[in-house]
């Protein structure tokens, strides 16, 4: 491939296309903090990079999160094709394709189990003032960190 290609290519990226990717990079950054990272050459693997920490190596496909409200953001949980007339199927990422979906969000990273969410996850960064805790997601437990039992 050579340098022209992928300067035009830079140059056709959509919007979302080009989001995807910065948020891919800070968090491959972001995972190298905590060990090695190997990232599978070409666009259509099950996952999109592999940590190794301390010779476990683990699969982990990145997702871009989006803000929600003040006291949340969602996390998707699997991929969606468009398939044409305006439809979309979705598919929800398994154990088989990775162990983990990564995120970055507001500078922290994020580790979601593979197959614990259906198609999103919303994280928030407080219970709701009505009380109604039963089914909200704190962020501080989906943290790196806490996820991999990693000291800060």
């Amino acid at each position: 491939m050579s340098y022209t290609y992928l300067f035009l290519y830079r140059g056709l990226m959509t919007k979302e296309k080009r989001i995807g990717t910065m948020n891919e990079l800070r968090v491959v950054a972001g995972l190298m903090e905590y060990g090695e990272v190997s990232v599978p050459y070409g666009d259509c693997s099950r996952y999109d990079c592999i940590l190794d920490i301390d010779n476990r190596l683990i699969r982990i496909q990145i997702k871009t999160a989006r803000r929600k409200n003040d006291n949340s953001f969602i996390i998707p949980c699997g991929s969606a094709t468009h398939i044409g007339g305006g439809q979309c199927l979705h598919k929800a990422y398994t154990k088989d394709e990775a162990e983990y979906i990564a995120s970055e969000y507001l500078g922290r990273l994020y580790l979601i189990p593979t197959g614990e969410f259906s198609s999103q996850v919303t994280l928030s960064f407080a219970y709701p003032e009505n009380g109604a805790n039963g089914m909200v997601k704190l962020e501080e437990n989906y943290r790196i960190e806490n996820v991999l039992g990693i000291a800060e």
